[in-house]
C-alpha cells in the first residue's frame, strides 16, 4: 500500500510543477572566422635556396657556414633544407644570437651574406623581397 501512496504522490508532485513556457527561439550568427596566419618562413628558405644555386655546398641550400668558418654539409638535402627554415625561425624569433625580430630583411642580409665575404647584401635582399612580394624593410619577424 505504501508503494502504490508513494507512486501516486510522485505522479501527483510531477503533474502539479508549472510549465516551463518554450524559450524564444536563438538566432543563429554565422562566426567570424578567425583569419589564419600563414608562415613564410619555407618560402624564405626556397628563395635563399634559388638565390644561391647551392649546387657547390653538399646538401646545404642556404649556403651557411659553421661557426668555424667552413660551410655545412649534410649528409640529405632535407636536413639541409630543415636546418635553413630552423635558422630562419631563430633569427625571426630572436633565438639566434645574430639577429633579431626587429631587423628587415636587407639588415638581416647584410648580416647573413655581408659585403665583407663578396656578397652584394642589397642585390640579395632585394631578390628576395621580390620573390615574396615584400620590400627590403619588412621586418623579419613578420616572417613568422
Amino acid at each position: 500500500m505504501n508503494l502504490i501512496k508513494f507512486l501516486f504522490n510522485l505522479i501527483k508532485d510531477w503533474f502539479s510543477k508549472p510549465i516551463s513556457p518554450i524559450p524564444e527561439p536563438i538566432e543563429y550568427v554565422e562566426p567570424t572566422p578567425e583569419p589564419v596566419h600563414v608562415s613564410r618562413i619555407k618560402d624564405w628558405a626556397r628563395g635563399i635556396e634559388a638565390y644561391e644555386n647551392t649546387a657547390k655546398w653538399r646538401n646545404n641550400p642556404g649556403a651557411i657556414r659553421s661557426k668555424s668558418g667552413p660551410f655545412l654539409e649534410f649528409d640529405f638535402y632535407i636536413d639541409g633544407f630543415n636546418y635553413l627554415v630552423d635558422y630562419l625561425t631563430r633569427a625571426a624569433t630572436g633565438k639566434h644570437a645574430a639577429y633579431n625580430p626587429e631587423m628587415t630583411l636587407y639588415q638581416f642580409q647584410c648580416v647573413y651574406s655581408p659585403k665583407e665575404d663578396g656578397n652584394d647584401p642589397l642585390k640579395y635582399a632585394t631578390t628576395i623581397a621580390k620573390t615574396l612580394g615584400i620590400t627590403i624593410d619588412t621586418q623579419i619577424k613578420t616572417l613568422l
